[in-house]
């Protein structure tokens, strides 16, 4: 998330390793977790097709739907952004540390 921040750009390699940590999310979060790590997976996957997309020879700028895609990668990246500042909101429920002793 951090990389996104300030590269505005979804790195392959860390995205793989999303993809291997998202495997075993669910043997350690509960569903409010797990399924805001489906809708980061989602936009991040979404933001590495359409850069494929756009990125195939033959595609121009002057093409209405490289144009369309720009605007939903920017849209992406704001998204994964916004995901970053609920990281903490998100995640504090399930650390047990921050959860009071009985």
């Amino acid at each position: 998330m951090r990389s996104v921040d300030i590269n505005r750009v979804v790195d392959d390699k860390l995205y793989e390793e999303l993809q291997e940590a998202l495997a075993l999310a669910d043997f350690y979060f509960d569903g409010i977790v797990t399924d805001w790590l489906f809708q980061v997976d989602s936009d991040a996957s979404a933001w590495l097709n359409l850069m494929q997309i756009n990125s195939l020879p033959g595609t121009q700028e002057s093409n209405p739907e490289f144009t369309r895609n720009l605007r939903e990668i920017e849209e992406l990246i704001d998204s994964l952004q916004n995901f970053h500042c609920e990281l903490f909101d998100v995640f504090k429920g399930s650390m047990m540390y921050l959860k009071p002793s009985k």
